[in-house]
């Protein structure tokens, strides 16, 4: 037991996310929704403008948040709901507020404790259902039992994707009023608290597309901004050095935790594990962001401050003109194709070229990371045999069908191999 001196200068702290929610549509990032108790938070405390998700989607955002880790460190092969990790020093968040002898607590929906990687032996879970009340009645409960205990807390809100409507629905897209919906939350969550003696944090697990790329309305297979730009707004003034500098949300365990947190030199988001062939890797340093894919090795490099929807790939070499023609009596009507330099005209072609090419080699160690990882997982069993064997035929037998699809039944044969063993 901790007795009350270790437990004087702590203060309470309240981790909000809500799932999927853009940063937008909040009124203290320009956006059109009214948030005006978001709005307050963020004048008195600290509001980040680029806080970048490790993941446009759900599992893998909150897995780097809870351990502090990029997706990529774990050593995975393919999705898991729940983190399996390989080094065992990998350190929960709620088991670090464990050693500092806080309650913690999980507020969330049942559906996700199946579908999420939350560590469940280091804190108690309390399931609420799709509806702002349902939520602020398990709060209310929890804190009346903490009253009486006289400990710190810490309180992990997921608030759903959908929430009921209790406001008055004063705006069309779901997006919009879900914004009022977690305002909404946050004025009834502060009547309930000592905000002296309590750090709140707000943020989102990830965004979503709403048509800014060729009309897609989704999230978890791209690595656009409106997909991994979250808001991110703290209560105090801890953090505030940081308020305009590029920021991974992996950070927040260390925020939670009232550490020193360090610009950082690249920041990396991630859609998929190492063998999932839809797999894309972000790598931002500054104002440059560049994005490989997986799927036919495309690479594109953005530059936010000139062009923050991101519509001029800077290693396009050609930019193809579809309403010019080579000419009129072209037999072949081919169209115009401009070298894009001379249609983009800068003045810094050359330092674009050498940042790309410093991104792409942190790219590389990305994935030669992930191929270490795997190796060895299988080094030690008779699987790694085979597992070389399949690579080799996939890269370099002449198959008409892309070697990507042969390279990918690795898994599902090598979980064949594994049921026959046992039944053996």
């Amino acid at each position: 037991m901790c007795n009350t001196g270790c437990l004087k200068n702590q203060k309470n702290v309240i981790f909000v996310i809500k799932d999927a929610m853009r940063k937008d549509r909040l009124s203290c990032y320009g956006g059109k929704v009214n948030t005006p108790n978001i709005d307050m938070l963020g004048n008195i405390g600290t509001r980040m403008n680029w806080c970048e998700a490790v993941a446009p989607s759900t599992s893998m955002s909150l897995a780097g948040i809870i351990y502090g880790k990029y997706p990529y460190k774990f050593g995975l092969k393919t999705y898991h709901t729940r983190v399996k990790l390989i080094n065992s020093s990998f350190v929960s968040v709620f088991k670090e507020f464990s050693k500092k002898y806080y309650d913690s607590h999980i507020f969330l929906l049942k559906f996700y404790l199946d579908y999420m990687p939350y560590p469940i032996e280091f804190a108690r879970i309390h399931f609420c259902e799709a509806s702002v009340e349902s939520y602020l009645e398990s709060l209310r409960v929890c804190l009346r039992s903490l009253k009486n205990k006289g400990t710190k807390f810490f309180f992990w809100i997921h608030l759903c994707h959908s929430l009921e409507h209790v406001t008055k629905r004063k705006y069309t897209l779901e997006l919009d009023w879900q914004a009022q919906e977690l305002d909404y939350f946050i004025g009834q969550l502060l009547q309930l608290i000592d905000i002296e003696n309590t750090r709140i944090f707000i943020t989102s697990d990830h965004g979503q597309l709403l048509g800014e790329r060729d009309g897609q309305l989704d999230y978890g297979f791209h690595l656009h901004e409106a997909e991994i730009n979250i808001p991110l707004v703290i209560s105090d003034k801890r953090y505030e050095y940081l308020k305009d500098i590029p920021i991974s949300n992996k950070s927040i365990k260390a925020m939670l935790l009232g550490e020193h947190i360090d610009a950082t030199k690249y920041i990396i988001s991630d859609t998929a594990y190492f063998w999932q062939p839809q797999r894309k890797i972000m790598v931002r340093k500054d104002i440059f962001k560049y994005i490989w894919c997986k799927e036919g090795k495309k690479e594109m490099l953005y530059d936010l401050k000139n062009d923050p929807h991101e519509n001029i790939n800077l290693l396009m070499k050609k930019y193809v003109d579809k309403y010019r023609k080579h000419g009129i009596f072209d037999p072949k009507g081919r169209f115009l194709k401009i070298y894009l330099q001379s249609r983009y005209k800068r003045n810094d072609w050359n330092k674009i070229y050498k940042i790309a090419a410093e991104l792409r080699r942190v790219k590389d160690n990305i994935l030669a990371y992930g191929q270490s990882q795997i190796n060895m997982s299988l080094r030690n069993s008779s699987e790694f045999v085979f597992y070389r064997i399949f690579v080799g035929l996939a890269n370099n037998l002449p198959l008409r069908r892309h070697p990507r699809k042969y390279f990918f039944s690795i898994p599902r044969y090598l979980r064949r191999m594994r049921a026959r063993a046992k039944k053996d």
